[in-house]
């Protein structure tokens, strides 16, 4: 007897994973940007600063996930299942949806989810050209100082 769903044609689940990621996936710190502002030094010293203006160490201290122009992936499909080991997740230019993630965005604006600290934020290139857009980020940032 032939079964009926063994004629049903079979696909792959579709993968979708970051384009590039620096460090360690265990570190506390999390930062997700474009893809195309890591090119720029400009944009990187200023990420260095706001990092370091909460006592981070963008390069000893994150796990950076550069997202390409126009590519999302799910980033509960990289976060660990448990808070016991909870993250702070900045992200800059990449929106929630980019990630996965069905929320309404409020730039600057930290909050909680299943244990890990998110806060979403303009991309550096905007930030970097606007003065009040540096104050919202100040401001935001100011309270997540973390003792690693």
């Amino acid at each position: 007897m032939d079964h009926p769903f063994q004629r049903i044609p079979r696909y792959s689940l579709p993968v979708r994973e970051a384009s590039e990621m620096i460090g360690q996936q265990d570190a506390r710190i999390w930062v997700i940007l474009g893809k195309q502002e890591v090119g720029d030094p400009a944009l990187m010293e200023l990420l260095r600063k706001i990092l370091k203006a909460i006592e981070i160490d963008l390069d000893q201290d994150t796990f950076q996930i550069l997202s390409g122009s126009g590519n999302s992936f799910y980033l509960s499909d990289m976060l660990p299942s448990s808070s016991n080991d909870p993250k702070i997740i900045f992200s800059f230019g990449v929106s929630p949806q980019d990630l996965g993630m069905e929320i309404k965005l409020t730039h600057n604006r930290p909050f909680k989810l299943i244990g890990h600290r998110f806060l979403f934020s303009h991309s550096l290139k905007d930030i970097n050209s606007d003065s009040e857009k540096k104050r919202e980020l100040w401001k935001a940032i100011q309270p997540m100082k973390v003792k690693l």
